[in-house]
């Protein structure tokens, strides 16, 4: 009874928490790209497209909230003191967590194996969809700058097809580093992911080369034209594999046995941040309010779950090394709670 009352709030603050967290989340990851977004159709279909990927941070986030509140305002209405003094109700607690973990861990899984890096996919899909859009629409004899980092401008503009091919064009490209390109052609056309350019001159300036150069014809990338990513949008590209794939590859390739065990990691972050967020709230709750000690906490678990993927990219060379530092934070977390708690009570 005890433990389907624990499990039954977990569950219903889960729920709540989890939606809201992963909206804003998605709401501020989109929010970088609404240059991009022309209508709100557009940006709608975005946003569902995208809620999935944002889900892989709002999942542990809203499970450590869960249990931060919910044995918090136990804590508050001085509850918890009874449920101290009774072996049944301690056990009941530990096992509704138990229960909420491992619920939890198995819809975390196929998010983070197959439906993430399908909606990865799918989003940058519907972006580069949106962005060409909106550059067929910009008008001639203006500048235009309607993408970060992006302005251009050209003299005329043809359709044929339904799609439009540019004359006298000028170009100002300024990716996420520290230079910038210039690109004139005296004609341009975009086909699938591909700018074309011909008959033209690029200039690049950094702080440690310039150079310029003419060219007869030339391409540029569509999503490093539009900063939406340095690689082709292909199922190659690590984010975009599902457990099939990895499973597949992982022989071949160095880098996609660290994507498995990175997907690994998080799912075994999922599995232990409840028990990280109990532990937390029994340390640093207090008999009032404990909001701020859930916001706090459950911050400080994405930035270690964060950090341990960091981590495991500082030796990709050396797989051992690798998974070594990928658990370091986890192992450690685990640690200083357990540590602190038996400072506490006993």
């Amino acid at each position: 009874m005890l433990i389907s009352f624990f499990l039954k709030r977990f569950m219903l603050t889960f729920i709540g928490s989890f939606i809201v967290l992963t909206a804003i989340l998605t709401g501020g990851n989109l929010f970088t790209k609404l240059p991009l977004v022309s209508s709100l159709k557009a940006f709608i279909t975005i946003f569902c497209a995208m809620m999935p990927m944002m889900a892989l941070y709002g999942f542990p986030l809203a499970t450590s909230v869960a249990v931060h509140v919910v044995v918090g305002n136990l804590m508050a209405e001085e509850e918890l003191i009874l449920l101290r003094f009774l072996r049944s109700a301690q056990g009941a607690l530990y096992k509704a967590v138990l229960f909420f973990s491992l619920i939890l861990t198995l819809c975390y899984a196929p998010i983070v194996f197959f439906i993430a890096p399908h909606s990865y996919f799918v989003g940058k899909k519907l972006l580069l969809k949106v962005a060409k859009k909106h550059l067929y629409e910009l008008e001639p004899h203006r500048f235009h700058s309607p993408y970060p980092g992006f302005t251009v401008y050209f003299q005329d503009k043809i359709m044929k097809d339904g799609k439009p091919s540019f004359s006298k064009l000028f170009l100002c490209c300024i990716p996420q580093s520290q230079e910038y390109y210039l690109f004139t052609a005296d004609r341009g056309w975009l086909e699938k992911e591909k700018l074309f350019l011909s008959d033209g001159s690029v200039y690049n300036s950094s702080a440690e080369k310039q150079y310029a150069a003419s060219f007869k014809e030339t391409e540029i990338d569509v999503n490093n034209l539009f900063n939406l990513g340095k690689q082709e949008l292909e199922q190659k590209q690590l984010k975009f594999l599902t457990l099939n794939h990895l499973l597949d590859l992982k022989e071949k390739d160095s880098h996609i046995w660290m994507e498995f065990y990175r997907r690994i990691n998080q799912v075994a972050w999922q599995f232990f941040i409840p028990f990280f967020a109990l532990l937390s709230i029994l340390i640093f709750g207090r008999k009032k309010s404990n909001l701020l000690t859930a916001v706090v906490m459950s911050g400080l678990f994405l930035l270690m779950l964060y950090l341990s993927m960091v981590l495991g990219q500082l030796s990709e060379k050396s797989l051992f090394i690798s998974f070594i530092l990928l658990y370091i934070p986890l192992v450690l977390l685990a640690g200083i709670l357990l540590f602190l708690y038996k400072q506490r009570y006993h």
